[in-house]
């Protein structure tokens, strides 16, 4: 039998620690034969900070919040919810990432460049357009169809389907007759205040006149171009 050193226990001599300590039993091992404690004994190695734990020591619980539990010597933020703090990324309440609300998509603006398109009165086969870039630069535009396409200040009558925004022009100031079928496209001024210019010529008073593609109007002191997709 081989007596421990340590504690003085009886071993049998195939063990190399002493069944009493822990104490090794080798010659020069931690121990008395080596000079030293047993692990963990008086005058042995002291288990540092860390290290693994004592035999019957509880293990660390998790704690609430879904973290992680520390080791013993562990980071104490690890043992916060999610993977610590300092701006670190922590799982949420339901334990999952939460995306950021979507916003919506904003409007797009409306492209230059092209004249506002004014429709007429629907019900009519499609003749023409009249435009203006008269105080614009984007431009106006009235889309014209077969029948009489009246022309007045904008908002100053009903059933005007060319609406003019300037103060120079009446609020029943002229009148177009298109007949695509028998080619025929007139316009008449309808007694207005400052009259209606066709090429630079009044037909004030002067009942329908002939209208061709391109050709230039004038309402009051308002410029505008008629264009024709029947021909003229």
């Amino acid at each position: 039998m081989i007596h421990c050193t340590n504690c003085g226990t009886a071993n049998s001599p195939t063990n190399q620690n002493c069944i009493g300590c822990g104490n090794s039993l080798k010659p020069g091992g931690y121990g008395a034969a080596a000079g030293q404690g047993g692990y963990g004994q008086p005058g042995g190695y002291a288990p540092q900070p860390g290290g693994y734990p004592q035999q019957g020591t509880p293990a660390p619980t998790a704690p609430a919040g879904g973290g992680y539990a520390p080791q013993p010597g562990q980071n104490p933020n690890y043992a916060q919810p999610g993977y610590g703090q300092g701006g670190q990324y922590a799982p949420q309440p339901s334990g999952g990432y939460n995306p950021p609300p979507a916003q919506a998509a904003p409007t797009p603006a409306p492209s230059g460049g092209a004249p506002q398109e004014r429709r007429s009165s629907p019900g009519g086969r499609l003749v023409g357009v009249l435009v203006s870039f008269e105080g614009s630069e984007q431009g106006e535009l009235w889309v014209l169809r077969a029948g009489f396409s009246r022309i007045g200040r904008k908002d100053a009558a009903d059933g005007l389907a060319v609406q003019i925004d300037n103060p120079t022009v009446s609020s029943n100031h002229a009148v177009l007759s298109l007949d695509p079928e028998n080619q025929m496209f007139k316009i008449e001024d309808t007694q207005s205040a400052n009259g209606t210019l066709l090429n630079g010529k009044p037909i004030a008073g002067q009942g329908p006149r002939e209208v061709r593609d391109g050709d230039r109007l004038r309402f009051g002191a308002y410029n505008a171009t008629l264009k024709l997709f029947t021909g003229g």
